[in-house]
């Protein structure tokens, strides 16, 4: 029923309600999907309601605002007081079957954002094989593990339930954001599979603020209302700041299946095949001695999720100094021009790798002999190295054959701000 309220001759309209002028001032219903608050004046002027706008998530449906279908998504905003729209994304962990925003498999991911009327879509496998063998540390030490055994898929030589617990292990570690990996036992003398969610300390502990119920070898470990067995450093030590995963290695053993977590988190740097070397101002490199063409030296760097050093600063080149000694390095420095003999007069065209800026741009240490030319260099030489150390101006760096083997690979892990 419509509710008027009254006083002496000014009449209010109650929420919800148009007052509009029609033959007489009276208060009128507001159009479906729009509102107004309570107490326009009747006896005045025209007043109007406002739209409902949705929320995020929402879509208009006869001019109501109602939620998404279960995987899918919409943005802010649909006017309820228009017409009908619809939540044409997939929701994260949804992709588009046949237009249909479905669930992606136990063990995959995908963002959100997938268009329902378009084609078909699939959802990634978030994981790298390391291979058959036990998920260790980069140093090939044991990391920290919490273990779980599938009791209700044993045994795990039957049917599908090997590829269950695989699946189930990697969805456990998905929506972990501390799991680094997750390493499948399937040995045939043990029925029941095992889970193995691998971490270390930084991510456990520092990152993700957990801690430890039970530090000990074997030790009960309640995640998530489950309860899972601690294991760390082969039993020698308690779990510790000492466990750094850095990637991860793999230790070859039987029935033993090791899956290193790639996609949607920053990969950490190794050191494989390299020694570390630490500057007096605390920032840490990875370095791999001489005998590397440029192309090897970038791989290198690459292969162990970073690049080549680019001292584009006073401070770098400083640190770069106190562990680099004569012809050390490789820089992730090349020149691309248009007329290659500019490489051997110019500085314009030497660029950073890594973001296609001219050195002229900064900090750099060529420099030019009496004849114009950089110095060190010549024709054909289109790959910069760290030449010179030390002096009153610091570093010297230089022009070389891209194949050349004179030099190694230094690779930047951490600054000190990120230490």
């Amino acid at each position: 029923m419509l509710q008027v309220m009254t006083h002496r001759v000014m009449t209010r309209c109650v929420v919800n309600v148009l007052k509009i002028i029609v033959s007489s001032n009276e208060c009128k219903y507001c159009p479906s999907g729009t509102t107004n608050a309570a107490g326009d004046d009747a006896s005045s002027n025209d007043t109007e309601c406002d739209a409902t706008l949705c929320s995020a998530n929402e879509y208009v449906s006869s001019h109501v605002c109602t939620s998404c279908p279960v995987g899918t998504i919409n943005v802010a905003g649909d006017d309820a007081s228009g017409n009908d729209t619809v939540c044409g994304e997939c929701a994260e962990n949804y992709y588009v079957s046949s237009h249909v925003c479905t669930s992606c498999p136990l063990g995959t991911i995908n963002v959100a954002g997938d268009d329902a009327s378009g084609s078909d879509t699939t959802c990634d496998d978030p994981y790298s094989y390391l291979g058959e063998g036990e998920c260790r540390q980069s140093d090939g030490n044991y990391p920290i593990k919490f273990s779980k055994g599938y009791y209700d898929l044993n045994p795990h030589m039957i049917g599908t339930n090997a590829q269950q617990a695989m699946d189930r292990c990697k969805a456990k570690c998905i929506v972990a954001s501390w799991c680094l990996a997750v390493e499948v036992m399937l040995r045939g003398i043990f029925p029941t599979p095992e889970c193995r969610l691998v971490t270390d300390w930084n991510a456990y502990v520092v990152e993700s603020g957990n801690i430890f119920q039970n530090n000990t070898w074997g030790g009960t470990q309640s995640i998530d209302g489950e309860n899972y067995q601690t294991y760390c450093n082969d039993g020698s030590s308690p779990c510790s700041s000492s466990n750094v995963f850095n990637g991860g290695s793999l230790n070859s053993r039987e029935k033993y299946y090791c899956y290193v977590k790639s996609l949607g988190q920053a990969t950490q740097p190794t050191c494989n095949g390299g020694v570390i070397k630490t500057s007096s101002d605390g920032h840490k490199f990875c370095y791999k001695n001489g005998g590397l063409t440029f192309t090897s030296a970038e791989d290198f760097c690459k292969n162990n999720n970073m690049q080549l050093v680019e001292p584009k600063t006073q401070a770098l080149s400083n640190a770069i100094d106190s562990v680099c000694g004569y012809d050390c390095t490789w820089l992730n420095l090349k020149c691309t021009p248009e007329n290659p003999t500019n490489c051997d007069t110019s500085y314009d065209n030497w660029k950073w790798v890594s973001d296609g800026n001219s050195i002229t741009s900064g900090y750099h240490k060529f420099r030019k002999g009496g004849d114009g030319t950089i110095y060190g260099g010549a024709p054909g030489e289109y790959c910069g190295h760290w030449w010179k150390t030390g002096g009153p101006n610091g570093s010297e760096w230089g022009p070389q054959t891209c194949s050349s083997t004179n030099y190694g690979a230094l690779c930047l892990m951490e600054s000190p701000s990120t230490l």
